[in-house]
């Protein structure tokens, strides 16, 4: 049971391809449930993971990859199908290598991984929940583009100050490294 979490991140894993096929042969629904299912693994996976204490590093990594690269593909495709703005797309491209150079910078100077904030997954859903509105709205075709330019602004702007706050974070592990340094 354990490994239950991990096996739904795997699960989203594998449901990437197919959500990014759904969308590119226009198949909105089909591509709003799969969307559903993800979103529905991402908290189920969590959820059981600090209930019945179920963390592992190999579970904290699949969460977070499944997450970035179904966030991403999604972004990606969306923009594709030109519904996605992108300045969004590339600044969410720019945040993620931002975000997984400074957690390879860390696990190469031995330093402890960085604890995920509210904010952090704040932005993690907003995004989640907005991936699904874009792709209700090419089913249905409800949303204004200046909308859209609004909406991923705001959720531009929370997804800036998390990666502030994590930035801040990331300084302050690496600032005793380089205080040895001096002192040596």
């Amino acid at each position: 049971m354990r490994q239950v979490p991990n096996i739904l991140s795997i699960l989203r894993l594998l449901l990437t391809p197919l959500t990014l096929t759904l969308l590119l042969q226009r198949r909105y629904r089909e591509a709003l449930l799969v969307h559903a299912l993800c979103g529905f693994t991402d908290f189920v996976d969590g959820f059981l993971a600090r209930r019945y204490h179920w963390e592992s590093r190999l579970g904290s990594f699949l969460d977070a990859a499944s997450d970035k690269l179904y966030t991403l593909s999604i972004f990606c495709t969306l923009t594709y199908l030109g519904h996605c703005p992108t300045w969004y797309l590339a600044l969410l491209i720019t945040l993620s290598l931002l975000q997984s150079t400074a957690v390879l910078i860390l696990q190469t100077k031995n330093r402890s991984k960085l604890a995920p904030s509210f904010l952090g997954k704040a932005g993690m859903t907003a995004q989640f929940v907005w991936a699904g509105v874009m792709i209700l709205d090419l089913w249905a075709n409800w949303l204004n583009p200046l909308t859209v330019q609004f909406i991923c602004g705001a959720i531009a702007a929370l997804l800036v100050v998390a990666f502030i706050r994590y930035f801040l974070q990331f300084r302050s592990r690496l600032l005793p490294i380089a205080s040895t340094r001096l002192a040596a």
